[in-house]
């Protein structure tokens, strides 16, 4: 068999003959060619495809190729690109079914479930599971339920964390820098956000923001000392200033359970077990002044307030968000190192601001 693979401009093919695998990288450049060979090494191939499957075969086929490879029940291969200069996307699906083709997704793990048909009429359902086997991808086709259920639990993989840790900053907080003089150079504030409205989903255990108008309307209740307020077809009841016992009634009659939060100036969770870390940072709103007495510009970092239309119909979000679920795995025969750190999820979200700086304050 031999396995082709392409990454920016380099070619490797792996040739395995018997027991003897190699991998040979030809690197095309404007003058040169340069020949290396190696030992194959788990995870070369761009993907490992696996037909657990009881009774069809699966076809697969990279885009804008004609070549069609099909695998037959019980079947492994390591796939690589037919053609490693043109689209990298691979399609698949149940031989005889070519109409209802899917794209195989090589970016994260993920599962998903068909139906088909083969030889028989009778319909049935499987799954494909995508995961990591230490460096190798792996697209695993199957109808049996535990097997599926066995890797769905393997790559989810929820262990007991044997650290927590988690900060949080509900009220604003300021912070004045100070030089050796003494001197104050700047004032750092974080603030937290107004107050948030929702309102609790029917039979399901999620909230729903409010709109502006209603949140400011129903916050001004809020503050009174009347435990019952009628305002623009909206009937406010708070049997006890308690989010579990604050209700909000519509004219037609529907009843909602309402509850009232805000965001945090700073908040940060962290927790780690023997092979999974998790990270998830927020800080709401930040700015910082400068306390010097000749400067030009008196904000040196500030957020910038959303359009009205934006902030009507949708809550509020943090300037700054992070969050981060890395897993570490041991590697058998790997070339270089033992661990794998495999980055699962990453966001990192940053509202727009502006920023302006006086010479005397950056020296």
């Amino acid at each position: 068999a031999v396995v082709s693979t392409q990454s920016t401009g380099e070619r490797s093919n792996e040739e395995m003959c018997g027991n003897v695998s190699i991998v040979v990288f030809v690197d095309v450049r404007t003058a040169t060619t340069e020949v290396r060979i190696g030992m194959y090494y788990k995870g070369a191939a761009p993907v490992r495809i696996e037909n657990l499957l009881s009774d069809a075969p699966i076809c697969f086929q990279q885009t804008g190729n004609m070549q069609i490879t099909k695998l037959g029940t019980g079947k492994s291969i390591l796939y690589t690109w037919e053609f490693p200069d043109k689209k990298r996307e691979l399609r698949w699906w149940v031989d005889g079914d070519e109409k209802n083709w899917k794209k195989a997704d090589f970016i994260k793990d993920n599962s998903v479930t068909f139906s088909y048909t083969y030889l028989v009429p009778a319909v049935r359902k499987a799954q494909m599971v995508s995961f990591l086997d230490g460096l190798q991808r792996v697209l695993l086709f199957t109808d049996d339920v535990a097997i599926s259920d066995c890797v769905g639990k393997e790559v989810i993989k929820i262990e007991q964390s044997h650290m927590v840790l988690e900060v949080n900053l509900p009220e604003p907080i300021g912070i004045s820098l100070v030089d050796g003089v003494p001197q104050e150079i700047a004032y750092i504030q974080l603030d937290s956000s107004g107050a948030i409205w929702e309102r609790k989903l029917k039979n399901k255990d999620r909230y729903k923001y409010l709109s502006s108008k209603v949140s400011d309307a129903l916050e001004k209740c809020y503050n009174s000392d009347k435990l019952e307020e009628q305002f623009e077809g909206y009937t406010f009841n708070m049997a006890k200033k308690h989010e579990d016992m604050m209700f909000l009634t519509q004219s037609d009659g529907r009843s909602y359970r309402i509850r009232r939060s805000y965001l945090s100036a700073l908040w940060l969770h962290y927790d780690s077990s023997a092979t999974q870390s998790n990270v998830h940072f927020k800080i709401n709103r930040i700015q910082i002044d400068n306390q010097l007495q000749d400067y030009t510009f008196r904000h040196v970092y500030y957020p910038i307030k959303p359009p009205a239309h934006a902030i009507a119909e949708q809550p509020p979000k943090p300037l700054i968000e992070f969050c981060m679920v890395k897993q570490t795995t041991a590697v058998e025969g790997d070339r270089d190192n033992s661990v794998l750190d495999h980055y699962k999820y990453v966001k990192l979200l940053i509202q727009e601001f502006h920023v302006q700086l006086d010479a005397d304050f950056l020296l």
